[in-house]
């Protein structure tokens, strides 16, 4: 994928308000703590960048990675359920061991839909972090902002604007 933006104005507007209302969640509703702030801010950020430094080993393969990115593949979904299961799986773990609370995902998600939003990247939201970190646009489906993503197209291509 190229480093310019691979979404349009649609994409972009979701995964703000989507940032923001789970920062709110996190900060508000949760009760944000320093430890969850610390979590949201370099544990899982790093949990996500190494599951996906595991991903792109796994499917280093072109025939996989293509088809990693296509929506609805058994390798994208099996990817993308990786990644996810990795990071939200340590942040609930966490909060049975540690004082961390659940205001530690919510942040991180939110952190990552405004990254992924400033950052143009059409994908899951969990790799927003990942990538910014290991200077890449890897991109797996994500099925909440995929279709909104397919809508900015769409309107590109009946507008005859260049596609990103």
């Amino acid at each position: 994928m190229t480093n310019g933006r691979t979404i349009g104005p649609v994409g972009t507007v979701a995964r703000v308000i989507g940032g923001v209302a789970f920062l709110v969640l996190g900060v508000v509703y949760a009760e944000l703590t320093w430890w969850d702030l610390l979590v949201a801010v370099f544990v899982l950020p790093g949990v996500a960048v190494a599951a996906a430094v595991i991903v792109n080993r796994i499917i280093a393969d072109p025939s996989l990675r293509t088809r990693a990115r296509s929506a609805w593949s058994g390798v994208q979904i099996v990817a993308s359920a990786f990644v996810i299961a990795a990071v939200l799986g340590l942040g609930t773990a966490l909060t049975f061991v540690s004082p961390v609370d659940g205001g530690s995902l919510y942040v991180f998600v939110g952190l990552s839909m405004l990254l992924a939003a400033a950052r143009g990247y059409a994908g899951c939201e969990i790799l927003a972090v990942p990538n910014l970190v290991l200077g890449r646009q890897d991109a797996i489906w994500c099925p909440i902002y995929s279709p909104l993503d397919r809508t900015d197209r769409d309107s590109d291509l009946a507008s005859g604007t260049p596609s990103r």
